[in-house]
């Protein structure tokens, strides 16, 4: 009885092996992956003169902090183009003079990098300004602001 047992499971082993030969294929198949790359850029914090009118010496600007985001290995540049209106076709890295319209203070601004190469994390910059001295500027108090500026949004590009 043991003989027969024995005799069954190693043919119905076999049986099972030509079976699963019998009953399968294979096929490759390519996997297709269409990548467009891009940046995004964070919006530059704001660029921020504290003037003192006819101060003797120059005041530079704080804030200005932004951040580029590429496709690996991508290369791109950074322009400023004076005002918000298009076309953005500049690849200027200064705006060498802006008169605001308001506190008649003349300013110009740059850019601490003008070019890198996308590594698929945040790389930081700095929109920089400058402001010479012995300016009078327009205020009829003691202090003013230029919120009402016509003249006051400049607007940042990254080409890629």
């Amino acid at each position: 009885m043991k003989r027969i047992l024995t005799a069954t499971a190693i043919a119905a082993a076999l049986a099972a092996g030509n079976a699963q030969a019998a009953g399968q294929a294979t096929s490759g198949f390519n996997v297709t992956i269409n990548l467009t790359s891009a940046c995004t850029v964070t919006a530059p914090t704001d660029v921020v003169f504290a003037y003192t009118s006819l101060q003797s010496g120059a005041s530079a600007a704080s804030g200005g902090a932004f951040s580029v985001s590429c496709t690996t290995s991508l290369p791109y540049t950074l322009a400023l183009q004076a005002g918000t209106t298009p076309p953005f076709n500049s690849v200027a890295t200064t705006i060498p003079s802006i008169t605001d319209n308001v506190v008649q203070l003349t300013y110009s601004l740059g850019l601490s990098g003008t070019s890198g190469v996308g590594s698929g994390v945040a790389q930081n910059f700095n929109v920089t300004g400058n402001m010479n001295g012995n300016q009078a500027g327009t205020c009829a108090a003691a202090t003013c602001d230029n919120l009402t500026s016509t003249n006051r949004r400049q607007t940042l590009i990254v080409n890629y």
